[in-house]
């Protein structure tokens, strides 16, 4: 629950401090999207890991 929370949160804030600062639409898009999909990555990263053990 918590890590839905959180993965909701991050694009919103990434998007409205994208907003605040001007950055183009086109680079806020890219940026929240790199993001997320390093975010997966991460996860799944985790997820091998901790099934190894």
């Amino acid at each position: 629950m918590a890590g839905t929370v959180i993965g909701l949160l991050i694009p919103a804030v990434l998007q409205g401090g994208f907003v605040a600062v001007g950055v183009n639409p086109y680079w806020r898009f890219v940026t929240v999207g790199a993001v997320l999909v390093l975010a997966v990555y991460l996860d799944q990263l985790r997820r091998r890991r901790r099934s190894r053990s």
